[in-house]
């Protein structure tokens, strides 16, 4: 299958770099008051707008999917394998960022990867909020122009994003319904979540804020997410200290403590093996000291 990027007018300073498993692109588009096209991928894609925006966009897919609304810094779309899409953008002025992934990277995992990767290909979303993916593929256009972008961060980068949205987005197969875990549920635990980041946070409070028991919240996770609601949380604290920690008044042991984590060594563990790189050398790239 060909690759098909066709948008006018073509944005400036377009920028890659290709690996085994993937791509990644960025560039960028001047105040315009009109770009539309059409793009198709033979790999899975992300998009993201690192920064700026557009007054409108309107996309439409070949699966049905439809889009209508602004689009802003931070946010992120997914774009199957094989599908296309066709967007308008009305007054825009950003900075975007694309990241291809192979869906052989879907496949080899003992978690059942080749089975959510077929469930993956259903998945289609269009100016997601996802403060995990829209830090990671703003932090890749930041490096990329830095001319420090490289295959082994890639390929390393391109791992973890590719079991994130398998877990996170992919639709559970057939005879797991009784545990999914509804958008209105897990919006619900996103907001607890985000408003007692700097405070303990039990597996009970959310199974409360939820309105079901911690077993059967246990069990929607490993179903629906791949995941236990310990890990998703700390996830959601990881997603957050990527933010702060591109910030000059705090240092990573502030950071630490602002998302949770009371032991700065424990901190490090987990973001370390969340994001591929300790929290001093992810504040070194953006030029802070730790």
């Amino acid at each position: 299958m060909d690759t098909v990027r066709a948008i006018e007018p073509v944005a400036r300073d377009v920028q890659g770099l290709a690996w085994r498993d993937g791509r990644f692109d960025t560039g960028w588009r001047p105040r315009t008051r009109r770009v539309e096209g059409r793009l198709r991928c033979a790999n899975h894609l992300l998009l993201a707008t690192v920064a700026g925006g557009a007054r409108g966009l309107a996309v439409r897919a070949d699966c049905g999917h439809r889009y209508s609304g602004p689009e802003f810094t931070g946010a992120v779309s997914f774009v199957p394998a094989g599908r296309e899409r066709h967007l308008e953008l009305e007054d825009v002025a950003s900075r975007w960022a694309s990241l291809e992934l192979a869906p052989a990277l879907f496949e080899d995992d003992a978690l059942g990867g080749t089975r959510m990767a077929r469930a993956l290909d259903a998945v289609i979303f269009t100016n997601a909020r996802d403060g995990y993916l829209g830090a990671l593929l703003a932090e890749m256009a930041r490096l990329q122009l830095a001319g420090e972008l490289d295959a082994a961060y890639c390929t390393h980068v391109a791992i973890g994003a590719a079991w994130y949205l398998r877990q996170r987005y992919g639709v559970p197969a057939d005879g797991q319904g009784q545990w999914r875990l509804p958008r209105w549920r897990l919006r619900r635990i996103d907001e607890y979540i985000d408003a007692h980041l700097a405070q303990p946070v039990r597996i009970g409070d959310l199974a409360r804020v939820a309105g079901i028991s911690e077993g059967h919240l246990h069990r929607c996770f490993r179903e629906a997410l791949g995941m236990t609601p310990l890990a998703y949380l700390q996830r959601r604290r990881v997603e957050r200290a990527m933010q702060l920690l591109s910030r000059p008044q705090w240092s990573v042991q502030e950071v630490a403590w602002q998302v949770g984590f009371q032991i700065v060594a424990h901190f490090g563990r987990v973001f370390r093996r969340l994001v591929g790189v300790p929290p001093a050398a992810y504040r070194a790239r953006h030029g802070l000291r730790p």
